[in-house]
């Protein structure tokens, strides 16, 4: 009897095709265009139009997708999790330097298509005074306890 080789079952298994409709597919570009402008860093998105057109279940930099109804069309967001729970999970505590109004408004952008990208108003995470004294103070305690 002939046995699938490991290689035979992997490829089987990880090349899910994932059909996204033109809708869903404006929902991802959305998500990758707003998150180039409101998150520091840099991934590697290049390569989405290849991904979305070869339905790949998931795409360039480890965003997954979905196309059931029903369900969000990013499932995940590897590199930012925090990012894909804010605009996909309505957490609206997981980026604390976004205000309220600032997710509404990237919510309705992104899930939608309505209105234009909005613009970042980049500010610092505000920490109290005495989270700060509490911060600068941990840290020549901790550089002593090294070995």
């Amino acid at each position: 009897p002939h046995f699938p080789s490991h290689d035979d079952i992997v490829g089987e298994y990880a090349m899910v095709e994932i059909a996204l409709s033109e809708e869903q597919k404006g929902v991802v570009r959305r998500y990758v265009q707003t998150w180039r402008r409101w998150r520091p860093g840099i991934r590697a998105f290049a390569q989405l139009e290849d991904d979305l057109d070869k339905r790949y279940e998931v795409l360039v930099d480890g965003i997954a997708v979905d196309n059931r109804p029903g369900h969000p069309v990013i499932t995940a967001d590897s590199k930012d999790s925090r990012f894909h729970a804010a605009i996909f999970g309505d957490d609206d505590a997981a980026l604390p330097d976004v205000t309220g109004d600032e997710l509404i408004q990237v919510r309705r952008y992104i899930l939608r298509g309505e209105g234009t990208m909005p613009v970042r108003k980049w500010r610092e995470l505000k920490i109290s005074p005495a989270e700060a004294a509490a911060s600068h103070r941990a840290a020549p305690t901790a550089a002593l306890r090294q070995p």
